[in-house]
């Protein structure tokens, strides 16, 4: 018999849920940002001047929503989309970096504590050694994951959440 209660997906969600509206709430008053901008500032804060597919990948994000939201923030000066130096390994001058603005920067900085706050309170009762472990699980379910977003198609394409539209 299927139980819903204990059906990892749903537990996940779950869980996942409620942190995100928390914090999303907490974002949205603090700092007129949605979580999906918290998330591209955090990606780039933690290595700035990627590329688009690049911080689709680490954002989850899929990349059509991503430039949309990168065009957002780019008027909100957040960021800034910059092309790599012409003597750049791998150089092309069709590609263009994300980056960091002074202001993104701060406001990142400034809401990393609540974000780790937010991180502390749900972990409240694991001890270092099962937070260290949960975190490591939940990254090997992710991987996991991406094995059936990689599956061949009809066809012979494969699918991925985040092909490039280029």
């Amino acid at each position: 018999m299927f139980e819903l209660s204990t059906y990892l997906p749903y537990l996940l969600n779950r869980a996942g849920s409620r942190i995100a509206e928390s914090y999303s709430r907490w974002l949205k008053e603090e700092h007129g940002i949605t979580l999906d901008m918290w998330r591209v500032l955090a990606s780039l804060h933690h290595r700035n001047g990627q590329r688009v597919g690049a911080l689709a990948e680490m954002t989850t994000i899929e990349v059509s929503t991503l430039s949309r939201l990168l065009g957002t923030m780019q008027r909100k000066g957040l960021l800034e989309r910059r092309r790599p130096a012409v003597h750049a390994v791998d150089s092309d001058a069709r590609t263009v970096a994300i980056f960091l603005t002074t202001n993104g920067r701060v406001l990142t900085e400034e809401a990393i504590p609540e974000a780790l706050r937010y991180e502390a309170t749900a972990l409240a009762g694991f001890n270092a050694d099962e937070a260290d472990q949960l975190k490591s699980m939940l990254e090997r379910l992710f991987d996991n994951m991406s094995r059936l977003e990689r599956r061949p198609q009809p066809g012979g394409r494969i699918a991925s959440r985040f092909r490039r539209t280029s």
